[in-house]
């Protein structure tokens, strides 16, 4: 179980307003990972409020391969969404999570279950405001 930082968004380079919701999203290619590893998405750079989760994958991460987006807060791991299904494209939400708080320096990421990742492009939406 290792993680991942190759595409991590450090904490200063996260964007974020005062004021107001804004959108934390990428389309990272993810590196190939053994199953119960974790890839860093990004790092909260100050207090934020995360209000939903949409993580959308391909049918070709590998043949059991699922991602689950989870808060990381000090080596404790929340589910920030649903897993996704192995070998199937779709989309994944928070819905069920409801919303969340992230401490600066807690991170949100993706945890590779269900057997090996082989690699491909995620999308990951977040809607969040300054907490």
């Amino acid at each position: 179980m290792a993680t991942i930082n190759t595409i991590a968004i450090a904490a200063k380079n996260v964007k974020s307003v005062d004021v107001g919701v804004y959108n934390i999203n990428g389309k990272p290619v993810l590196p190939a990972a053994p199953n119960a590893d974790r890839i860093v998405l990004f790092t909260a750079p100050h207090g934020i409020r995360v209000s939903s989760v949409h993580l959308k994958v391909p049918a070709t991460l590998g043949a059991n391969a699922t991602l689950k987006v989870q808060k990381n807060s000090g080596g404790v791991y929340t589910d920030a969404s649903a897993t996704t299904t192995a070998a199937t494209a779709g989309v994944v939400t928070g819905a069920t999570t409801g919303p969340f708080d992230l401490a600066a320096g807690d991170s949100i990421e993706l945890l590779v279950g269900g057997g090996a990742l082989t690699s491909g492009q995620v999308e990951y939406d977040i809607l969040c405001q300054h907490a």
